[in-house]
């Protein structure tokens, strides 16, 4: 169906969507994972075939729904499954909002309240759509998602970082460190070479924070790696005269991975020491790892990886893929039988208005900031012709 068809409206306005945006395929949800402790992972097909995850976090009264930014990951973190299979491609502004209006229109105590940027890819790297898509998530009259509550996380790319204002600034920030020592973080994350922890640090210190507003630091503690007292002691060093908290993530295990999980007695010792330096640290529970959608196992069932994918070693290594330029793309095979159940985000299928800066994204997709305000004045406009007229006596 093109805009030409749909002639329950003006010209003008089939004229100006024919040039503002496309109708194209939704993603869809092909399978719906759930994890006995209420996580619920949900795999979305893409139109060129490309799969990406979104989970659903259950935490006492508040669900968050963690979304996507890419399909893969150039930064090839060794402790992300994401990291492990390379970059495919951005997602685009439609692709983007889509999982998140769905989970939005669940009913009752299965609506989200939160929204993070902590799923595959590196938000930064894709930076145009993701601002757009935060404009349409955190709109009152949209998605409704509020600021606070709506937090991205990022490696810490700091040409970002120092293009951010107070306004941008209003969603909450996460900055994934893993460890305060320059060279062991080269090699955990090649592709944060280019954002020495030096520069970062200064990013970090000059970002126009709110009063009461602070940064939160993610750290993944791998077993035996980083979660040492002394990787305690030069981290809280690190943080001196920095606005932020800690949040700590134990390693979650996905195949392939030679990492292991901290000791529960390493990760307890790590996060006091950081406490008894004034620190506000925490440690993150782990939600989904029984089907692969915690933190850091997030890669699209379809998705294959090299048998030593993840290797610690003491050189940084090359992986094929990890950080080179996008491949022409891996091969998905048709989806297996028996997937599970549809769940409430399945079965809904209306596609939503959402947008995109690009000619590839499905969905009905919007690329001027100005066709917002337009399809706002046309249904104001609808609204005040269907108002009854007065009869005269």
């Amino acid at each position: 169906m093109g805009f030409s068809e749909m002639t329950d409206v003006s010209v003008k306005c089939r004229s100006m969507l024919a040039d503002s945006a496309e109708i194209a395929p939704a993603p869809l949800a092909e399978a719906v994972d759930l994890s006995p402790d209420g996580a619920e992972k949900t795999l979305w097909r893409l139109h060129d075939g490309l799969g990406t995850e979104s989970v659903i976090i259950p935490d006492g009264d508040r669900r968050t729904l963690c979304v996507s930014s890419q399909a893969g990951c150039a930064v090839g973190c060794l402790f992300c499954r994401t990291g492990a299979m390379g970059f495919r491609r951005n997602l685009t502004q439609g692709e983007i909002i889509f999982p998140a209006l769905a989970a939005r229109r669940l009913p009752g105590e299965a609506a989200v309240t939160n929204l993070v940027f902590m799923g595959m890819g590196e938000p930064f790297h894709n930076a145009e759509n993701v601002r757009r898509a935060l404009r349409i998530l955190n709109d009152p009259e949209y998605a409704a998602f509020p600021r606070r509550q709506t937090t991205i996380s990022t490696i810490g790319v700091t040409p970002a970082l120092g293009k951010l204002t107070a306004q941008d600034l209003k969603n909450s920030l996460a900055i994934s460190l893993n460890t305060p020592f320059q060279d062991e973080r080269d090699r955990l994350m090649p592709g944060a070479r280019a954002y020495p922890l030096e520069g970062l640090r200064e990013a970090i210190r000059d970002l126009p924070l709110r009063r009461g507003r602070r940064i939160t630091l993610a750290y993944v503690l791998l077993g035996g790696v980083n979660d040492t007292p002394r990787h305690a002691e030069a981290l809280a060093g690190w943080c001196e005269g920095l606005r932020v908290k800690v949040n700590l993530i134990p390693f979650n295990p996905w195949p392939g991975a030679r990492f292991r999980r901290p000791d529960e007695g390493a990760a307890e010792a790590f996060r006091e020491t950081l406490v008894a330096r004034n620190l506000t640290a925490l440690t993150r529970k782990s939600y989904g790892r029984d089907v692969s959608a915690a933190c850091g196992q997030l890669a699209g069932r379809s998705e294959t990886f090299p048998a030593d994918a993840g290797t610690w070693g003491p050189a940084p290594r090359t992986r094929s893929g990890a950080i080179a330029a996008s491949p022409k793309g891996p091969t998905n095979p048709a989806p297996p039988a028996g997937l599970p159940a549809p769940s409430a985000i399945q079965r809904w299928r209306s596609p939503p208005l959402s947008g995109r800066n690009d000619r590839e994204a499905p969905c009905l997709v919007r690329k001027p900031r100005s066709l917002m305000g337009f399809m706002r004045k046309q249904r104001s406009l609808m609204g005040f012709m269907r108002k009854p007229r007065r009869l005269r006596s």
